[in-house]
C-alpha cells in the first residue's frame, strides 16, 4: 500500500540520517582528540607577567616555567592532572609549575573549587587539595567544602571555611579569569611553556615541548 511504502521510505531516511550523524560525531571526536595532541601553536611575548597571576609551585629559579590554565570541573584537566604532576616530579627543580585559575562559565562549582584551592594553599595543602578536587570531580556540589578539606588533610576546617567565605579567596581567581579572557584562552587545560602555548596536549606533548625549550630548539 501507499502507506506502507511511505513508512519504508521514512524508515530508510531515518537510518541514513542516523548513520550520517554517527559518522559526523566520530569525525568531530577524532579532530578534537588530534587537536589536543598538537605542538605549540602560539607565543606570548609577555608570558613572564603571567607568573604573577598564578599559584607557583616548585623552584622559582627553574629555567622552565609550566603555566597551566585550569578549571576544576574540566574533565581533561582531571585526566591529565596526575600524569603531568608525575612528569614534574621526574623533572625536579628544572621546571616550576604555575596554576592560573580559569574556571569556565558553564561549570557551576569551578569558582568555589578554585577558592577552596586558594584556602588550602593558606594551610599548606594546595597540592593535596588539587588531587582531591580532581579525584572527586563528580562529587562537587554533593559534599561540603569542609569534607574536601578533611580529605586533603586540613584539620582546621573552621579557618578553612572562613577563608572560603572571605573575599580574599577570590582575588587570584578573578585575576586568573581576567587574564584568560584577555588572552582568549581557547579552553582548559591550556599550557604555556616559557611563552609557548599548548591547548590541551597530555604529558607526552608537554614533555617534548619542555625538552625542546630546555635545549633551545624552540626560539622565542
Amino acid at each position: 500500500s501507499v502507506r506502507s511504502r511511505l513508512l519504508d521510505i521514512s524508515t530508510s531516511v531515518a537510518v541514513i540520517v542516523t548513520a550520517a550523524v554517527v559518522a559526523y560525531s566520530a569525525l568531530v571526536r577524532s579532530k578534537s582528540s588530534t587537536s589536543r595532541e598538537t605542538s605549540a601553536v602560539g607565543y606570548y611575548d609577555d608570558w613572564e607577567t603571567f607568573l604573577d597571576y598564578g599559584i607557583r609551585v616548585g623552584n622559582s629559579s627553574a629555567p622552565v616555567k609550566l603555566i597551566e590554565f585550569a578549571d576544576y570541573e574540566c574533565s581533561f584537566c582531571a585526566r591529565y592532572h596526575l600524569p603531568v604532576q608525575r612528569m614534574l616530579q621526574e623533572m625536579g627543580d628544572t621546571v616550576e609549575y604555575v596554576l592560573v585559575h580559569s574556571p569556565l562559565a558553564q561549570h557551576r562549582f569551578a569558582i568555589p573549587a578554585a577558592r577552596a584551592a586558594e584556602c588550602a594553599l593558606e594551610q599548606g595543602r594546595f597540592a593535596e587539595m588539587q588531587d582531591v578536587l580532581y579525584a572527586g570531580q563528580d562529587s562537587l556540589g554533593f559534599y561540603s567544602w569542609s569534607t574536601f578539606a578533611l580529605q586533603a588533610g586540613i584539620t582546621d576546617t573552621s579557618t578553612f571555611m572562613r577563608c572560603i567565605r572571605d573575599a580574599r579567596s577570590r582575588i587570584r581567581v578573578d585575576s586568573g579569569m581576567a587574564l584568560s579572557e584577555r588572552l582568549r584562552i581557547p579552553g582548559t587545560p591550556t599550557y604555556v611553556v616559557n611563552g609557548h602555548r599548548v591547548p590541551g596536549g597530555g604529558p607526552d606533548t608537554l614533555r617534548s615541548l619542555i625538552s625542546a625549550v630546555s635545549r633551545g630548539k624552540i626560539r622565542d
